[in-house]
């Protein structure tokens, strides 16, 4: 049986960059949970029962686990709430302390009792049998108790608040961090854990000979050794192996010393108590003798005391009792250092070897943590982004904030030749409020790119200038060759480009940047002076509404193309484009409705394919609106409306020069090649972490929860689709390279578990709504190309099967073609099996033969819809597994009879 994650002492999933609100609020909720589902556990129980004393232990240490989170973010919490949490634990924690010292005790004398000569074994009962006369119940038990419990917890976790702004005039390149306010964990841990390890390691030897100074290391012991337990997160894997083992073998050391210093307290009082029944009696022999017993036995425990007190000061002053501190001290400055002060990367000996490579003494190790912030900053001639990620060791990175301002940089540059002020003006206040953005995620780097409009301005130089001056950016001007790279970038990380010929076409205000790639290697790069801004000023009509010159706009354009560009170097597959033109684009063709959009969310505009027709008669539809009409249309906001037809009639152009008939929209552009390059260039590398099916698992059922799933069917599903692919996954050996794998098992798992939250849209297609809503859900532990998978796998669960001109199929490489192709198959198949949702198919035994593949579904009753269902089903499985399927019963009871029934 899986041991409960609540009662574990690692939480997975936190590491040194988590934000310590979010930390608080995963820990306090796993703690004080464990607190309150631990209680019934811990009721009245026989001494000796193991289970109820482990319940005792267990609800003890679970206390103080909990108030060692409420001690380490209690400015996260709400004061009085706090208070009271502190209280309530207390007081659960003294009533446990003292139930579990009667069963430690209790098992400790029983223990001596079988041991020793028959002289003292009755003196030895007696000292049980006064430990036995304690009660042993835990006083704050009972439902009231653990109501007010859980009701102090909800009310602690939903005021949650975030830490303090950073102040706004440190700039990111400050070398001294220590007047910031904790944000990550790592942080917090290095303001935490220091303070703690001193007022352990700080005991000198000498101290400890008297039993109160051991007594408050014990204490001090533990409150650091829980405290590393909250900040585990922030340190490598070898901090669990090596050195926790060691901190928790120092406390179970003097945790032995105190309760031998507790029996010998308890023999004394025993001792005290017959002497005084002695004084009052008459004859007293008997009693006498018992005492004396009772003095021997208090003997035996003050020399087993002073023993393990000798031993363990032995130990203390040993030198590998100093190195380990050392140790810690080392790896907890390594591990912890404030973000802004860590420059290069990280100690090769922390992450392999020992990890204690270095010299500890040596001041704090230069480095930065596994896990990083960046920020990137796209100044447009349009528009300036901001992107905020973070790097993940399952995906490359993830973004968590997004802030787009439309500023107009280049309005009028076109036509004088400099930057308007006003335009410079409202930028600089865009920069700054990015700036600050930035700070408060507290991003280890921050890169800003100015692109046409800062590189062509007669002016551009005293632009960058004032932003560095007044919004603390430094903006690097790229030219148009590494602007056509980051785009290229952006979009190799989002599509597969392996073995196709495709353009990329970056448009933007000033100016547009074609990438020709074959086998997703650039091969030629031409920059066009052409962009949505600069041709709106050029051939727009003045006092015209938004219209165009736009024959002459058009015969430009194809002037421009003819130049520079010519012919393609080969034929094209498609052209990728990246841009505001083009996002805009594929919004106002989703909720218009027509064939291109059909199935889709509004806001799944990556990967959405256009014909040359269809983008031909988006510009002829648009061209003829004016300008009010256009800010009108769903999808395109109001600053877009003045320029997009300039930028669809660029796209236009090029197709039709290209012979290109397939348009795919990216949703990226140049800041994410920046990300990308940011990450590379901090070391972060994308590993799975243990257990990540597990925690990928757990993310998945948390959104199908959020859908709605109908959780039974789902589950009962995805179980049956598993047992299909172990067995034909045994059957054919030879499959492993292409869907056999351990990665398609858990990709069919998850599809399997999500292939109905389009239920959540509605009834009719939504296998269509299933496929946007896992594309689009926040399910970060997933790579892109891995959603793609799974949303695709669900897509076909019911309906018509794939076929290779479907737009969202083709996003993916022939393998993973074939992949989507043979798991949607099995899963087809499972989902017919439980097509009455009644969960009453419990197994499904695959065999295979040269000429068949027989599926019999295990049931007490021939189960006839959901094999018709199943059969209708069979036809994708069929077509990738190139063999019939034949469908059958056999009672569950007896599953290995021969067939009952065959549906073909």
């Amino acid at each position: 049986m899986n041991r409960p994650a609540w009662r574990d002492k690692w939480v997975e999933g936190l590491h040194g960059d988590t934000p310590c609100a979010v930390a608080a609020r995963v820990l306090l909720r796993l703690r004080l949970c464990a607190v309150s589902r631990l209680l019934p556990e811990a009721a009245p129980g026989i001494v000796g029962d193991p289970r109820a004393v482990e319940a005792v232990h267990q609800l003890r240490v679970a206390t103080r686990r909990a108030a060692a989170v409420l001690r380490n973010f209690k400015r996260y919490c709400d004061a009085r709430v706090h208070r009271k949490l502190r209280r309530r634990l207390r007081s659960v924690r003294s009533s446990v302390a003292a139930a579990r010292r009667r069963d430690v005790h209790a098992e400790i004398i029983a223990a001596d009792a079988a041991r020793a000569e028959p002289a003292l074994r009755d003196a030895y009962a007696a000292l049980l049998q006064d430990v036995r006369r304690e009660d042993r119940r835990v006083r704050v038990l009972g439902l009231p108790g653990r109501r007010r419990l859980n009701a102090l917890r909800r009310k602690l976790l939903r005021p949650m608040r975030a830490p303090e702004a950073c102040d706004s005039a440190v700039l990111l390149d400050v070398t001294a961090a220590a007047g910031l306010p904790a944000y990550t964990l790592s942080e917090l841990a290095g303001k935490m854990l220091p303070e703690e390890l001193a007022a352990v390691r700080n005991s000198p030897p000498a101290a400890l000979r008297e039993l109160p100074a051991l007594h408050a290391l014990r204490l001090r012991g533990k409150r650091l050794r829980y405290g590393l337990e909250v900040f585990a997160g922030c340190f490598p894997s070898r901090f669990r192996d090596e050195i926790y083992p060691r901190i928790a073998e120092m406390q179970t050391k003097l945790g032995d010393i105190n309760d031998r210093v507790e029996l010998v307290q308890r023999a004394e009082a025993l001792l005290l108590r017959l002497d005084v029944r002695r004084g009052r009696q008459k004859n007293g022999e008997a009693g006498a003798i018992r005492s004396a017993d009772i003095a021997r036995v208090c003997g035996r425990y003050v020399a087993e005391r002073d023993r393990l007190h000798a031993e363990f000061v032995q130990y203390w002053a040993a030198p590998e009792t100093i190195a380990l501190f050392k140790r810690l001290d080392a790896m907890i400055r390594l591990c912890c250092a404030p973000r802004r002060m860590l420059r290069r990367p990280l100690h090769r000996s922390l992450l392999e070897g020992d990890g204690m490579g270095f010299d500890p003494d040596a001041g704090p190790p230069p480095t930065i943590p596994q896990h990083h912030r960046v920020a990137a900053i796209d100044v447009g001639t349009n528009s300036i982004r901001l992107v905020v990620a973070e790097s993940d060791p399952t995906v490359r990175f993830r973004v968590i904030e997004d802030v787009k301002e439309t500023t107009r940089l280049g309005a009028g540059l076109y036509v004088s030749g400099r930057l308007d002020a006003g335009a410079v003006e409202r930028s600089i206040a865009a920069l700054r409020r990015m700036r600050q953005i930035a700070v408060d995620y507290h991003v280890d780097r921050i890169r800003a790119v100015g692109t046409s409009a800062v590189r062509e301005a007669s002016n551009g130089g005293e632009f960058v200038e004032l932003a560095r001056k007044q919004a603390g950016i430094e903006i690097e001007p790229i030219d148009a060759d590494e602007e056509a790279r980051l785009a290229f970038v952006s979009v190799a990380s989002s599509f597969d480009l392996d073995e196709r010929r495709i353009a990329v076409a970056d448009i933007g205000g000033g100016s547009t940047e074609l990438v020709f790639s074959a086998g997703g290697v650039i091969d030629a790069i031409h920059k066009l002076p052409l962009g949505g801004v600069r041709l709106t000023e050029q051939f727009s009509r003045r006092g015209g509404g938004g219209k165009y010159y736009f024959a002459k706009m058009r015969r430009s354009v194809d002037d421009k193309i003819r130049e520079i560009v010519g012919e393609a170097p080969y034929p094209l597959e498609m052209i990728i484009g990246t841009g505001g033109t083009f996002t805009s684009l594929a919004r106002a063709v989703l909720l218009r409705g027509t064939a291109a959009g059909d199935g889709r969310f509004p806001f799944a505009v990556r990967g959405l394919e256009l014909t040359h027709r269809e983008l031909l008669e988006s510009v002829n539809w648009l061209r003829r609106m004016t300008l009010e009409e256009r800010r009108r249309v769903p999808g395109i906001n109001a600053q877009r409306a003045e320029i997009i037809v300039a930028g669809l009639c660029i796209i236009e152009r090029l197709m039709k020069r290209l012979r290109v008939h397939r348009l795919r929209v990216h949703d990226g552009g140049i800041r994410d090649g920046l990300l990308s390059r940011m990450i590379d260039e901090l070391g972060a590398v994308a590993v799975r972490p243990p257990h990540f099916s597990r925690s990928a698992l757990a993310a998945v059922r948390a959104y199908a929860r959020r859908c709605r799933y109908d959780k039974p069917h789902s589950e009962h599903v995805a179980r049956l689709a598993q047992r299909l692919f172990d067995q034909l996954s045994e059957a054919f050996p030879d499959a492993g390279g292409v869907w056999a794998g351990r990665e398609a098992r858990d990709l069919l798992h998850a599809a399997a578990l999500l292939h109905d939250v389009g239920w959540l849209i509605a009834e009719r297609d939504h296998e269509k709504h299933s496929y946007d809503m896992i594309l689009h859900a926040d399910l970060d532990v997933y790579s892109r190309r891995e959603l793609e998978i799974i949303a695709n796998i669900a897509r076909y669960h019911r309906g018509r099967g794939p076929r290779l001109k479907d737009p969202h199929l083709r996003n993916l490489n022939e393998d993973d073609q074939r992949l989507v192709w043979h798991l949607a198959g099995i899963l087809r198949i499972a989902d017919g099996l439980d097509r009455e949702h009644l969960q009453d198919v419990t197994d499904a035994t695959v065999s295979v033969d040269a000429e068949r593949v027989t599926i019999l579904a295990g049931a007490s009753d021939r189960p006839d819809v959901n094999l018709r269902i199943a059969r209708r089903k069979a036809d994708v499985f069929e077509s990738a597994f190139h063999t019939p399927v034949v469908l059958g019963w056999s009672p569950a009871t007896t599953a290995g009879r021969e067939l009952v029934r065959n549906e073909k």
